[in-house]
């Protein structure tokens, strides 16, 4: 049971010192200004709900290291890796020295400003403030801080709403125009990507094993890791669960991949469960085709053909790919399960708009269906 006392502190001032024993029957004891503190931390003491204030002195860089980045284990590898980044770049520097006890909002307030100053992309900031976030929510789980110090939802940073214009979808004489612009190994690639919406990593992580050309099919079970340090492999873990999907191959894909392994034999590279795969893209050096190298070839290429700024990297072929399904009349359903989003609201957050001549195609199929009564009597 804690116990409460009355003393007067060097300046005077009346304090009330809450006293008990933690769970080595150590005596502690924490002092506060007024008697209603003091009884609630008193109360949160026998119900086992009260802190050590020791552990509130941990810095965040103490916590971050020896706790956070050690207790997710089944983050994929890209997660992982931008996580270590958004810490390394901006939380450490910012706050990683400060005292968990003595992060506040207006701390927060002034870590998201500076954020700004940098010029971030709003997307950058939101999600680095929500990572430290998450980080301070696992030190309120492990009971280290008595509650998060979030900002008012007002103050938070927002991911601006993705407009009509963000998603740049190609014309299809540009896909022929890439395949020719960027380096002859990547060639297939172009085909590829734009021809099942593959992410890069899943596309640079496709093996023999997961390739049916006589069938015209492909599995998406397996992605490439190309970390900053250490070497490329492949993971069976992809961006979510739904990730993992099989896919049909159009003739042009089936055509060049086919004629890229003849041209280009792949190479064996350890897979996580089978041991080994055969791995379908490579460099001139044939060795697996790393992340920020791929990145820098679909750069070059648009901007010597001149293509829109905002067709910004691989992922330009997948909103082709999404809009060719939609066109088509796919269903969100159907065309969610195609890509391997997590759920339709992330389609339509992101394709929606390209659905919005929806209603004149209805009012089109009803007309078809049900002629207008004056025609009916004319016939």
């Amino acid at each position: 049971m804690a116990s409460i006392h009355e003393e007067t502190t060097k300046a005077g001032n009346k304090a009330f010192r809450v006293k008990w024993r933690d769970e080595t029957n150590r005596q502690v004891s924490r002092s506060f200004p007024t008697m209603a503190d003091a009884r609630s931390f008193a109360a949160d003491v026998d119900r086992g709900a009260a802190l050590d204030p020791r552990d509130a002195r941990r810095t965040l860089d103490d916590f971050i290291e020896r706790d956070y980045l050690t207790s997710h284990p089944r983050w994929s590898p890209a997660t992982r890796e931008l996580v270590e980044s958004h810490v390394r770049t901006h939380i450490r520097p910012a706050l990683g020295g400060m005292r968990l006890a003595d992060i506040r909002p207006t701390t927060l307030g002034r870590f998201v400003g500076e954020l700004d100053d940098k010029n971030l992309a709003p997307t950058t900031v939101s999600q680095v403030y929500s990572r430290a976030i998450a980080i301070l929510r696992a030190a309120h789980a492990d009971r280290l801080i008595p509650e998060v110090p979030e900002l008012p939802k007002a103050d938070r940073p927002r991911v601006p709403r993705r407009s009509a214009q963000e998603v740049v979808v190609l014309d299809p004489l540009d896909i022929g125009r890439l395949a020719d612009a960027v380096p002859t190994f990547l060639a297939p690639l172009v085909w590829t990507v734009a021809g099942t919406g593959l992410r890069i990593s899943e596309a640079l992580g496709l093996t023999t094993e997961a390739l049916d050309l006589s069938s015209g099919e492909l599995i998406v079970d397996r992605q490439l890791v190309t970390p900053a340090k250490g070497g490329a492999h492949l993971t069976d873990r992809l961006k979510t669960d739904a990730s993992t999907r099989t896919l049909p191959l159009g003739a042009r894909a089936s055509r060049e991949l086919a004629e890229h392994i003849d041209r280009r034999p792949p190479i064996e590279l350890n897979d996580p469960l089978d041991g080994t795969r055969s791995l379908i893209f490579t460099n001139r050096l044939g060795k697996p085709v790393r992340r920020q190298s791929a990145g820098d070839a679909w750069s070059n290429a648009r901007d010597r053909l001149h293509l829109p700024a905002d067709a910004r990297g691989w992922h330009t072929l997948r909103h082709f790919y999404a809009f060719a399904l939609i066109r088509s009349g796919l269903s969100v359903i159907e065309v969610q399960a195609r890509l391997g989003h997590s759920s339709a609201d992330e389609t339509l957050g992101t394709y929606g708009h390209l659905w919005s001549d929806s209603g004149t195609r209805t009012v089109d199929a009803l007309d078809a269906l049900m002629p207008d009564e004056r025609g009916l009597r004319a016939v």
